[in-house]
């Protein structure tokens, strides 16, 4: 799926077909994820947030590739041509003039250029903050303490989420709420909601067995004799 969205961040300006496709097999993929994700995924290791920060980081990199590609798909005039051509000789001088085009010649079109104009932007930011590294960030907290952006809490926040807290120790202290397994019969909202208890939803993980519960309760009575 991500492949996928690549592919339409990439190529979907001159390729809109991709749209739909995607959207279809995004949906397919959802389901499909559902279903492994209730039936077969198990709890995955305790992943801090940094993956999900550089991820986000390298977004901006997938914009630029886009407007490369859309520029350069909008900009060949022998893909989006309307001119008609009587004679051969007519379409070779009309692809001579157009290989003899420079590349700024082409990205400066009526059609193209806020596209060019967008990506060099983009382009040179990340330039700019590449270069600059940590200054970049000093001059953007800068810019929001003259323009009276700069929040309060916003440091002691990043100072909180460097500190490591394990699961047990935050979900004493109540910062988070949740339990340590996708089983859905272990949260108690649903216990309650489905009359099972805690040893019956140990031993099942599926929601279906909620119905098998009272068969194994009567068994369990029966055994020990507490059946009227």
């Amino acid at each position: 799926a991500d492949i996928e969205v690549d592919h339409l961040l990439v190529y979907s300006l001159g390729i809109p077909i991709l749209v739909p496709i995607v959207c279809i097999s995004s949906i397919v993929t959802y389901w499909f994820d559902k279903f492994m994700f209730q039936n077969f995924y198990k709890t995955p290791p305790n992943f801090s947030a940094s993956i999900s920060f550089s991820a986000s980081k390298l977004l901006i990199f997938g914009v630029i590739l886009h407007l490369v590609c859309g520029v350069s798909m909008f900009s060949n005039e022998l893909i989006f041509s309307s001119k008609t051509f009587n004679t051969e000789g007519s379409v070779q001088k009309y692809t001579e003039d157009y290989e003899d085009e420079t590349v700024f010649q082409q990205a400066t079109q009526n059609h193209v250029v806020v596209l060019t104009i967008l990506l060099v932007s983009i382009t040179a930011l990340v330039i700019v903050k590449i270069a600059l590294g940590k200054s970049f960030s000093f001059l953007t907290f800068l810019y929001k303490f003259i323009c009276c952006k700069a929040g309060g809490g916003a440091g002691m926040q990043s100072t909180q989420n460097t500190n490591a807290v394990s699961y047990s120790d935050a979900l004493r202290r109540g910062l988070i709420r949740g339990l340590p397994s996708y089983n859905v019969l272990l949260n108690p909202v649903y216990r309650e909601a489905f009359r099972i208890d805690l040893n019956f939803a140990g031993k099942h993980r599926h929601v279906d067995s909620v119905l098998q519960y009272d068969m194994e309760t009567r068994a369990e009575k029966r055994a020990t004799g507490h059946d009227a």
